[in-house]
């Protein structure tokens, strides 16, 4: 049927045919699945185009459940980013999610480098925001969840040592299954429980902490343009690094179909951009 096969997890499967644009040009791929493994297949819809990201601890393993895309309709779809950890910082999921829609405008190879510019001065608002305090304080709240007794941490996490403050000044316990709300701040503690914390009072904020929280989810987004983290955080206290948001380095930083996924590389995100045509709808994801 002249299918290849982007990447797959445990009930996802990600397929390309050059020419194919509509979900009836993958109905009879469908159907062959279902006769012949007995297993009902669910359309989730016709990419646009869509970015898999490597593992965050090591670059080399590629993992399918780390990605975002646009579908054919222009909706987004992420999976394993920063935006869906429930410790995230609102206000850093609404600047990742903002640059997601920045990209998600683009049709085409041509137009994903001007809105990878556009994507990165999201990033570059949001860190002067940070820096001259623009940023609600409650919007750097990190929600966290404990999973044991407290003193059964060896190595106290900053939500165990949050949760332990709030102990020790308030009585009140955070036991296994609860969530702990806390601050990064200024001082030898790091953390200050939201409870104790009194607003605003943004000069007590670790600002370095978050830069380099926004920095991660940056990096997710822009890593396909070869942005990583180091780079960003650099840039957030320098201003003089060049970037390479370059498309037409497309070897060294934005990966085509053919070299990455036939020889398995993914030292970069991979995007996948359409055979020929730019960012055709050639994107089919079939989930079980």
């Amino acid at each position: 049927m002249d299918f290849e096969v982007l990447q797959l997890f445990v009930d996802a499967l990600w397929v390309i045919k050059p020419g194919a644009k509509s979900t009836e040009d993958f109905r009879h791929m469908q159907e062959e699945i279902a006769t012949r493994t007995g297993l009902g297949i669910n359309l989730d819809g016709v990419y646009r185009w869509v970015a898999f990201l490597p593992s965050r601890h090591d670059e080399r393993v590629p993992v399918a459940n780390r990605y975002f895309g646009v579908f054919k309709n222009g909706e987004i779809k992420v999976r394993g980013i920063e935006l869906r950890r429930r410790d995230t910082p609102n206000w850093i999921k609404e600047v990742q999610m903002e640059m997601i829609k920045a990209l998600a405008e683009a049709y085409t190879m041509e137009g994903l480098q001007e809105k990878a510019a556009k994507a990165f001065k999201i990033f570059n608002t949001a860190l002067n925001d940070l820096r001259t305090g623009k940023v609600p304080v409650e919007k750097l709240v990190i929600t966290s969840r404990i999973s044991k007794n407290l003193e059964r941490y060896k190595s106290p996490t900053p939500a165990v040592r949050a949760a332990r403050q709030l102990f020790e000044q308030t009585g009140k316990r955070i036991g296994p299954g609860q969530k702990v709300r806390f601050v990064y701040i200024a001082s030898t503690q790091g953390v200050c429980p939201w409870e104790l914390f009194i607003p605003p009072n943004p000069t007590k904020l670790d600002q370095e902490k978050y830069v380099e929280l926004l920095a991660r989810a940056a990096s997710s987004v822009l890593y396909p343009f070869g942005v990583e983290t180091e780079g960003l955080k650099r840039w957030a206290h320098t201003s003089t690094i060049e970037l390479p948001l370059n498309l037409e380095r497309r070897n060294e930083h934005v990966r085509t179909l053919y070299s990455d996924v036939r020889q398995r590389r993914v030292g970069r995100g991979v995007w996948h951009p359409a055979d020929s045509g730019g960012l055709a709808s050639q994107r089919e994801c079939l989930t079980r």
